[in-house]
């Protein structure tokens, strides 16, 4: 997904409709040309995309559909639009006004591209690196600069998370009748300077923070490759959404993680705060970026253990 979509798709709507990271044809000289060129790509088809952490995995299939700087997604989870600083869909809608500019990580770089076919089409791989591990792979059409498949490893060389289109079509047709019907009415995400999370967080930045429906704060941090949102709620958050979560314990301290294909959802209390965070990052930045993150209570966990001890 590219950079300026991901911050803009609200908690209601995410889910199962996030998609690989856009990336353009070997023509650029850069990854972040390749992200920038991909944003004008258009194609049609359907999309898998698996992921796997702990013994868990996740896999989804969504129908894509990918015109200008528009993309829209069907899935399990519904249908939305998302681009240009809105998402609309089956759950509701959202605009945000503005957002900043990212920049590649220099923990990056890019290895010589390859020349392959994919889908029987003439494509090109670009193989990320993190230091000298492979950190991502990316399959790109030659011809219309869209992402064919994508692989994401974690710190140790294992693959983490992938995604491959099934079927390809240049063509897009349904996204202009979506675009000309347009989104209804539209909750507003406006600018904000309220959140207490840092400005870095293990080389992620936070480059925007948004006033969301309800009082509800979003930050939107990337390094340019990967990126999430961390959402501050006052009180306590809904957790039904997330009842198919997994309790674990990351930096010696316990969160409620749900894997999707697409991305990781963290859910977590501090004090009077809630926080949920959700993006596409591997799980080895995810432990990283949670350490320096605000940590969890333990009054939960110490509950449950005088629970168990005097009933």
């Amino acid at each position: 997904m590219s950079r300026a979509l991901m911050r803009s798709v609200p908690l209601a709507i995410v889910t199962g409709v996030l998609v690989m990271g856009a990336v353009a044809p070997a023509a650029a000289s850069d990854l972040d040309e390749y992200l920038e060129m991909a944003e004008e790509s258009s194609f049609a088809g359907r999309q898998a995309t698996w992921s796997t952490l702990d013994g868990e995995s996740a896999i989804g299939i969504v129908t894509v559909e990918h015109a200008g700087a528009m993309m829209m997604v069907e899935g399990a989870g519904g249908e939305a639009m998302i681009g240009g600083g809105r998402v609309f869909g089956d759950s509701g809608a959202v605009v945000i006004h503005g957002w900043s500019a990212a920049d590649l990580s220099s923990r990056y770089s890019v290895a010589t591209p390859e020349s392959v076919e994919r889908l029987g089409r003439d494509a090109t791989l670009l193989t990320v690196l993190e230091g000298d591990e492979v950190r991502a792979r990316f399959w790109l059409d030659d011809a219309t600069s869209a992402p064919l498949g994508s692989e994401v490893y974690d710190g140790n060389g294992v693959l983490f998370r992938m995604s491959s289109m099934l079927d390809f079509d240049s063509n897009p047709t349904r996204v202009y009748s979506v675009l000309r019907d347009g989104g209804g009415d539209f909750d507003v995400a406006l600018p904000s300077d309220r959140s207490s999370l840092p400005s870095v967080a293990d080389g992620y930045e936070c480059l925007d923070v948004y006033t969301g429906p309800g009082d509800a704060i979003q930050a939107f941090f990337t390094d340019g490759l990967f990126s999430f949102s961390v959402f501050e709620i006052e009180g306590h958050v809904d957790t039904d959404p997330f009842s198919a979560g997994t309790t674990v314990d990351i930096n010696g301290s316990e969160y409620l993680r749900l894997l999707a294909p697409s991305e990781i959802w963290v859910v977590w209390r501090s004090g009077s705060m809630s926080y949920v965070l959700v993006g596409d990052l591997p799980p080895d930045h995810l432990a990283a970026v949670l350490d320096v993150l605000p940590r969890p209570d333990r009054a939960g966990l110490l509950q449950r253990l005088w629970n168990g001890l005097f009933g």
